[in-house]
């Protein structure tokens, strides 16, 4: 059941991550205009591959590291019983939030 899982997840990882058409029209080479950087990654979801898979110890996630909103890894889980992603552990969770005393606020 685990190794069904895990395939399936890198099944569903391979095929986000090699969404590509082919062009409607063959273009001949030097014939089309030079792409910037922005305009090739205008609209694309420039998320890297889930790194790290593991199995949680008790089996009962699969587990991985993602890019968050951040732009930190953050440790998502594949719930095996419920088959839902969650958001295990986000890097700025386990950072206390500091506040300036009044002191360092005058500085």
């Amino acid at each position: 059941m685990k190794h069904a899982i895990c395939m399936a997840l890198v099944a569903w990882v391979t095929l986000a991550c090699t969404r590509t058409q082919a062009p409607a029209h063959p273009v001949k080479a030097g014939s089309a205009p030079r792409l910037s950087i922005e305009a090739a990654a205008a609209g694309l979801d420039l998320k890297s591959p889930p790194a790290a898979l593991a199995w949680s110890p008790d089996g009962a996630f699969l587990t991985y590291l993602e890019p968050g909103a951040d732009g930190l890894n953050q440790l998502v889980g594949f719930d095996v019983k419920s088959k839902k992603l969650r958001v295990l552990v986000r890097p700025l969770d386990l950072v206390e939030k500091l506040v300036e005393t009044e002191a360092e606020k005058a500085i």
